[in-house]
């Protein structure tokens, strides 16, 4: 049985080593190797460490190549229009409030929001504090209170801005 496992991973295992962009094949998890060891590998998946047999992974491939006719010309923000004016971030960790937080903040000044309600939930309070932290340092935010009890209460903050920016 090991034979049979083994021709298919040649190919593959010759490729991953240390840095490689790798995807589990029953999950679709990616990640990027930061050990090989034996017929093992430790890969890092955001803040994952995922320790995986080398035949439960492949390697991802670079980018294809662009074909005439598409039109990839870099970032592109949301559709004007689209975007709400609350950001729920109750269930997430607080480590990974930040980049939701930030891009609800760029979308709330782009569309010209005058404010935004943040859904962090009441819990331990890690969350709203870590949200306060965050909205503190940025220029842009000119006030922020907790919410009503209509409003959610102490498990909302609500952020104003400066309609002149």
């Amino acid at each position: 049985m090991s034979e049979q496992r083994g021709a298919p991973q040649s190919r593959s295992v010759l490729q991953i080593k240390k840095g490689t962009n790798v995807r589990v094949c029953t999950t679709g998890i990616r990640g990027k190797v930061i050990e090989v060891s034996g017929d093992r590998v430790i890969l890092e998946a955001g803040e994952l460490k995922l320790d995986m047999a080398l035949s439960d992974i492949e390697v991802i491939t670079a980018r294809p190549e662009v074909t005439p006719g598409d039109e990839d010309t870099g970032w592109k923000g949301p559709e004007l229009g689209t975007i709400g004016s609350e950001v729920d971030l109750h269930g997430m960790r607080v480590n990974q409030v930040e980049l939701e937080l930030s891009r609800a903040l760029d979308a709330a000044v782009l569309e010209d929001l005058s404010e935004i309600r943040v859904i962090h939930g009441k819990g331990t309070g890690a969350l709203r504090k870590r949200v306060a932290e965050i909205l503190d340092k940025d220029l842009r935010v000119v006030e922020t209170r907790m919410g009503y009890p209509y409003e959610g209460g102490a498990g909302v903050t609500i952020v104003m801005f400066d309609g002149e920016l």
